[in-house]
């Protein structure tokens, strides 16, 4: 019968698996004991784009690269702010931008979105474009993913 010993410290979810039994398409692995830690920031911060699909529009912007001056004036091309702001919102990284960001008093256009979305990529950062009609998977999902990606880490660093 699996065991499981699970904690919480620090932001740091630590477990440790006996006996455990995973079907890898027709066959059946078995595993003595694997132990592993989650990361829950590191968690939000590559899963959080898909959490936010469905809850709103907007981009998602997640890095501005090496380029920071190229994109606070793409930033405030797009929300109309002046230079601090503009920096402020840029070095906040990661964030939501659209129409009810902080300091933004006009509404901007999904086209605009969009194209701030392309922009940001093109100057080496990254974005991702949010839409409200988009389901996204749930935090069970993700973390299930997660915890999937990491025990396959941990196997190849055991057979390395």
């Amino acid at each position: 019968m699996p065991r499981a010993k699970l904690s919480f410290k620090e932001n740091h979810f630590a477990f440790e698996l006996e006996n455990v039994e995973f079907t890898v398409g027709a066959e059946i692995v078995k595993i003595g004991a694997f132990k592993g830690e989650l990361d829950v920031n590191d968690l939000l911060r590559t899963r959080l784009p898909a959490l936010s699909k469905g809850k709103g529009k907007g981009v998602w912007f997640t890095s501005f690269g090496d380029k920071k001056i190229q994109h606070i004036k793409l930033t405030r091309a797009l929300t109309g702010m002046g230079l601090k702001e503009a920096k402020e919102l840029t070095e906040s990284v990661p964030i939501l931008v659209n129409s009810d960001t902080l300091n933004v008093d006009r509404i901007i256009s999904d086209a605009e979105l969009e194209d701030f979305c392309v922009d940001i990529r093109l100057n080496g950062g990254e974005a991702e474009m949010l839409r409200d009609e988009v389901e996204g998977p749930t935090i069970l999902h993700l973390f299930q993913e997660f915890l999937s990606d990491a025990i396959k880490k941990g196997m190849k660093d055991d057979e390395g």
